[in-house]
């Protein structure tokens, strides 16, 4: 989490990228941890059927 946070600041304090470019890359971190948490559930339930 650390890393996300340093990232945007670096961003913001250098002005290299616009703040859409942290828009951005908060929406792909939110939808990269959705994507493992269903990964996990499904992988979960199909350890439960076995």
């Amino acid at each position: 989490m650390i890393f996300p946070l340093g990232m945007a600041a670096v961003v913001l304090i250098t002005g290299n990228h616009y703040v859409l470019d942290i828009a951005g890359s908060a929406v792909l971190l939110i939808v990269s941890i959705a994507v493992v948490s269903a990964w996990d559930h499904l992988a979960e339930r199909r350890r439960a059927r076995n």
